[in-house]
This record gives structure tokens, sequence and C-alpha cells, in this order.
């Protein structure tokens, strides 16, 4: 996974880092390897499996993938939503905690203890002593005894990392703050996946709403007709029931709420309240408007530069390595700990005293501990870790694999809606070829207004029909590029401190 591309960079070399690489030279293992092969001969392969040449092509992909639709409201929508999307605050949030976590491990490499700093003051009466001393009464003392003392202390006390716990704690705290990185670019790839989607059924719905209005007129003239042809005797009473049953069919009421329910969860994405895009969004004069489609042929990459480009796939194999390190934190646990106690102190009258080269008190004293009874249960922590490991391992697998059938599956998907669309499209002109005869004849006296409306409405029907093809062309696409690892690429907006969120083993 080394090629997953960040927008971070690296972290300059920490004293931590330096000390971990001195003292941590021979930590324990195991070190990680990278991420088990998966599914080799579908990656190796030169495209997907089900990719068809004449719907994909294996150039390289656009990041902002909605672009290519030209819908300037769209890319309005999505900028939006990465920007105040409340999921994507709170995978920043998780983010932040996960990068403070590596601070945390990091200070296992530093000594504890601190410094104190003291003064007493002491005043004995003359008497006291006096009394106690059974001093002459020649001597001659002032009434009372007075002392200051300040006193300085440092203390300390270093666990030199020789097996490299520690370091195998910060391997797993940046792994995991990687993963974790790696889960807010998913949620950016769900997102812009949600947004074209609730855009694409918004639009469908508005369009339908407008092709109903049309064609409910066309229905209101087809009943009076039918019933001056019931009267006349050259319609029976099914005739026009069907046609009252067809009226009451087409109203746009049902639509409406679905344009309603679009609009809300366009606002819920973009972190808004209800209603903050209606008059964005809305159709003029109740008409049709134009519903963005993606390109004739769409750029897919190769299977090599997906595995690397999905952020859940990246999440996974972090877990891994995240999981890994902490079997070596376990299995150093088996050897002794050393550690170094320092303690300095300086006392005087003064303060100034305290910082004079007299009056020093210092100690040093290496020790060595080993808790060999714990074997036992340290082995038993070993186990669960690497339990816990192969665990990762078989996330991983599955992951990697149900990513591989749903990118097969949203390529299936996507090439049988556009053959649909363009199927509907292709009905859509030849009704309108049909009913601008109709027209024609209508005119010349050869057809009559009946044949006009049923033409009509039959190019409505498969107007409708259209509008229902394109907006599931336009989710399936937004499916294939979410299925395709697409749509990441900002940066979080955290600051950077901590772990590196660049890929490396």
């Amino acid at each position: 996974m080394s090629g997953v591309r960040h927008t971070r960079s690296a972290r300059r070399p920490t004293l931590a880092a330096m000390l971990a690489s001195t003292l941590a030279a021979c930590a324990v293992g195991p070190d990680y390897q990278g991420p088990p092969d998966i599914a080799p001969k579908s990656v190796a392969a030169p495209t997907f499996f089900r990719a068809d040449s004449a719907a994909t092509e294996t150039g390289p992909p656009p990041e902002r993938w909605w672009e290519a639709m030209g819908d300037p409201l769209l890319d309005r929508l999505v900028d939006d939503a990465f920007r105040a999307n409340p999921t994507l605050k709170d995978m920043v949030a998780q983010l932040r905690s996960a990068r403070a976590q590596i601070i945390v491990a990091e200070g296992g490499f530093f000594p504890t203890g601190g410094t104190t700093t003291s003064y007493s003051r002491i005043r004995i009466p003359t008497e006291t002593l006096t009394g106690s001393l059974a001093l002459p009464a020649s001597v001659n003392l002032p009434s009372r005894i007075k002392s200051n003392s300040y006193t300085g202390l440092l203390d300390a006390t270093w666990d030199l990392d020789i097996f490299g716990a520690v370091k195998r704690g910060v391997e797993s705290a940046d792994a995991n703050a990687q993963s974790v990185e790696a889960s807010f670019y998913d949620a950016q790839v769900t997102l812009a996946n949600n947004v074209v989607a609730a855009y694409a059924q918004l639009r469908e719905a508005q369009n339908r709403v407008a092709i109903v209005r049309q064609t409910d007129r066309v229905n209101t003239r087809l009943l009076q007709l039918q019933r001056l042809r019931r009267g006349g005797g050259t319609a029976t009473d099914t005739d026009l029931a069907q046609q009252q049953g067809q009226g009451a069919r087409d109203r746009a009421q049902q639509f409406q709420y679905t344009v309603d329910q679009q609009l809300d969860q366009i606002a819920i994405l973009c972190g808004r309240e209800t209603g903050a895009y209606d008059a964005l969004l809305a159709v003029l004069d109740g008409s049709e408007i134009g519903q963005p489609l993606p390109p004739g042929r769409v750029p897919i990459g190769t299977p090599s530069d997906w595995l690397q480009r999905r952020p859940d796939i990246r999440k996974a194999e972090r877990a891994i390595q995240s999981r890994s390190a902490l079997i070596g934190q376990n299995k150093a646990a088996y050897f002794p700990t050393v550690n170094i106690i320092g303690y300095a102190a300086r006392a005087g009258r003064a303060p100034k005293d305290l910082f004079s080269g007299q009056a020093l008190t210092a100690l040093m004293v290496p020790s060595i501990t080993w808790d060999f009874w714990q074997i036992p249960t340290i082995r038993g922590r070993v186990q669960g870790a690497e339990a816990d490991r192969d665990q990762a391992l078989a996330d991983y697998e599955n992951t990697v694999l149900s990513a591989l059938q749903d990118a097969n599956d949203s390529l299936s998907r996507f090439t049988s809606a556009q053959q649909t669309a363009v199927e509907r499209s292709l009905a859509v002109s030849a009704d309108e070829r049909a009913a601008l005869i109709a027209r024609q004849r209508f005119a010349r006296g050869t057809a009559t207004e009946l044949d006009v409306l049923t033409a009509d409405r039959a190019l409505a029907q498969d107007r409708d029909q259209s509008v229902q093809a394109r907006s599931t062309l336009m989710q399936n696409y937004a499916a294939l590029q979410k299925s395709l690892g697409l749509g990441w690429g900002a940066a979080p907006p955290v600051a950077a401190s901590g772990g590196s969120p660049t890929a490396s083993k």
C-alpha cells in the first residue's frame, strides 16, 4: 500500500523519533511486511472483469468526478457538503484524537519526574534551649533564634526502551491515526455519492411533476372526447372508465413529496437546515429542467491503481499494522526493564545559594526489574494481540474482495443503465416524430384530434420513462465512482501535529 496518495507532508524528525531509533533499534517483532496479496489475478489485470470497453476506458479518473457532468449547481452542492457536513466534522474530531494519542505514546521515550522547590523558616525561643541545655547564666543569648532554609530538588526516572515497547506503541498509534484519516477520506467518497444521488432524484421528481401536469391537460381533453364519443355511441363504458383512471393516476402530488424530501436531504448533507436550498434548486414556472449526464466513456483506471486508491482498503491495511505493532509491544514485557533513577538537590539559606556550586547532592542509580512471575499473563496478552492481528488480516481480505465485487457490480449496472437511457432517448425521438406527423395529418384533415392527443400522451409517457432512465444512469454513475474510491482529496482541516498520514510501512 505504499503508493497511496495523501495531502499532508511527512513530519520533521523529532527528538522522540531519534531516541526511538537509538534506543529501540532491537525492538522485538514482528516487523510489519505489508498487507497480504488478495485477488492477485484481478488486481494485476489490465481492467476490471465487468468493464465494458464501449462505456469505460482505463485512463486516469478525475478526483472531482462530478464536474464531468457540467452542472455548476451540483458542483456547488458537493463543495458545500465537504465544508459543512456533520459527519465529516465528526471524523475530523476523531482524527485529532487519534493524532493526539501518538504524542501520548511518544511520551514514553522521555523521563518521568520533576522538580520541587521549598522554603522553611524556623524560630526557636532562647529559653527553650537554655532550659534543655542547662547553659550557665553567663552565656548571653538572643531572645530567639531564627533560621531560613531554601531547598531545590530535581528527580527523574528514565525507562530505557531497549526492547522496543514504546517504539511499537508509537508505531501502533501512528498506523491507527492513518486508519482514521482513511476513514475521513472514505466519508468524503460516500458523501459525494450521496449528494449526487439526491440531486439526481430531485431533478427526476421535478421533471416528472412537470410531465404529469402537462399530461394531465392532455388526459382531461381525452376524457372530454371519450364522453362525446360515448354519447355518440363510438366508445364504450370501458373506454371511458380507462380514461378516467388514467387521469386520476397522472397527478403531480405523488412526486411533489419526493421533491420536498430530496431538498431536505440535500440540506442535511450540506450541513444546513430544512429549506436552505429550496430557492436555489427550484424550477421556474413548473417547466422541465435538464438532467446532467456522465460522459459517454468513463475513465476508471486500472485495478492496481484502484487497490491503492480506495480509502476503506487503506483503512483496513493500516489496522493490520496497528495491531501487528501491539504484538511486539506485548512481547517486550517478556524481558527485564532497565531504568535509571536520578536525583539532585541543593540547599542554602538564601535563594542565590540554589544556583551556586556548593551544597549539591546528586545520586544516579541504574536498576533492572524483571517480573518473570507474570510471564504466563504476558503470553496470554501476546496471544490475544496475535488474534487481533489475524482478525485485521481477515477484515482486510473481506474488504478487498467486497470492494472488488462492488466495483464490478457497479460497472455492470452502469453499462446497463447507460444502454437503457439510450433506448429511452431513442423512443422519445420516435414519439416526437409520431406526434409531429399526427399534428400534420390533423392539419390536413386526415387525422382526428383524438389521434393527436393519443400521440401526445404516448410521447409524455416515454419522456417520463426517459427522465427516470437518466436519473438512474446518474445515480449509477455516482455509485460507480464510489466503488472506484473516487471523490476524496481535500486534506482534513486539522493541525499538522502528531503522526504523519503519509503512506509508509
